[in-house]
């Protein structure tokens, strides 16, 4: 049986080899990893963005809800019941009716008059 004795130089510079992909390899993993990381964060501002942007949509949409809700729910008040009264009767001609009447009738005004 032959005894084969491997060249130590050899070995050596296999070994170096290997550490230096080693440390290549975990250069770019660690590169990788901060590029994660900044997409993250960066990530997670848009999202806080959008939950902003949400919140302040839903906001509006509840005062639009409640707005709807009170025009829906108007309940005058003595003088204007009087006026609407005296419309009624022709005795107070030019009196076509309450803003949110006349806001309902004509489209184009009814948002410059909120």
């Amino acid at each position: 049986m032959l005894y084969q004795r491997s060249n130590p130089l050899i070995s050596i510079q296999i070994i170096q080899g290997s550490d230096r992909r080693n440390k290549r390899q975990k250069r770019d993993i660690s590169r990788d990893l901060i590029d994660l990381e900044k997409n993250r964060v960066q990530i997670k501002s848009v999202i806080s963005d959008i939950e902003n942007t949400l919140r302040t949509f839903q906001q509006e949409y509840a005062k639009s809800e409640a707005r709807i809700k009170a025009a829906a729910e108007i309940n005058y008040s003595g003088p204007v019941e009087a006026i609407l009264s005296a419309r009624k009767s022709k005795e107070l001609p030019g009196i076509y009716g309450t803003i949110a009447e006349l806001g309902k009738l004509i489209r184009n005004i009814q948002l410059p008059l909120r």
